[in-house]
């Protein structure tokens, strides 16, 4: 069973939307949470802390170092980052992409 999801609504283009966003990390990271969510938590402004404190290990290693042990670069291993937590996740989602792949529905997907 999923547990549930406790979110906020976020405004796209002025809109509500309940769905997935996934810029989100990018918004919190310069900043700009208010324009998305009318009253940002204090769990939010946790995330944005510690998206600064991934970035400032990383520029300052000089891309040498992951700032997070254990976290090697994509399709590797993926850092998934909460407000007061970096779990590293092999295989994300290895069941829906073996899913896809043996289905062939890779030739559909949008690949940039």
């Amino acid at each position: 069973m999923t547990p549930i999801q406790y979110f906020n609504l976020v405004k796209t283009l002025g809109y509500p939307s309940s769905y997935a966003f996934h810029p989100w990390d990018a918004i919190a990271f310069f900043d700009h949470m208010e324009h998305y969510i009318e009253s940002p938590t204090t769990n939010d402004y946790i995330f944005r802390d510690e998206l600064h404190r991934i970035v400032r290990a990383f520029v300052r290693s000089g891309g040498k170092r992951s700032p997070i042990p254990g976290w090697e670069s994509f399709p590797k291993n993926i850092a998934l980052i909460t407000r007061d937590n970096v779990t590293i996740i092999h295989n994300y989602h290895l069941d829906k992409c073996s899913f896809w792949k043996e289905n062939g529905f890779e030739d559909y997907a949008w690949v940039s």
